[in-house]
């Protein structure tokens, strides 16, 4: 075998292992891409019937649902809408959601934005004013 040969041997010995590194490695990429087509589907979670259940001087209960899907809720609220830096968790997955946020100051507006599994779920935030005492 002469020089060229051999170079032409080993360029093609390149170009097999580099289409069998790339066939490999877009095999381990479909599930993973699968992951995330899964994972995006779960962000639009819909939520409905969100309503205010009581409002009190300094506490307000809100709830809703999710179809079907369980998941953990937080209300993100503060008393300016661009300013939502306080959070009211759940504990655990539900698909019945109820959220009271207490220590809230008499006659002032709060709003707020529902979110599911760290994720915002509203895109305007929301506001609710409490009575006097």
């Amino acid at each position: 075998m002469n020089s060229v040969e051999a170079k032409k041997g080993f360029k093609t010995f390149l170009l097999m292992v580099t289409g069998v590194l790339t066939l490999a490695g877009a095999y381990k990429g479909i599930p993973a891409g699968y992951k995330h087509f899964i994972e995006a589907q779960k962000e639009t979670v819909e939520i409905k019937n969100l309503r205010i259940e009581s409002l009190t001087p300094t506490a307000v209960t809100l709830s809703w649902e999710t179809e079907e899907e369980e998941g953990v809720g937080f209300v993100q609220y503060g008393t300016a809408p661009t300013q939502l830096e306080r959070t009211a968790p759940e504990t655990s997955p539900l698909v019945k959601h109820r959220i009271t946020i207490e220590g809230l100051k008499p006659q002032t507006t709060y709003y707020y934005k529902v979110g599911m599994d760290g994720k915002l779920v509203s895109d305007e935030a929301l506001q609710v004013t409490t009575p006097a005492q």
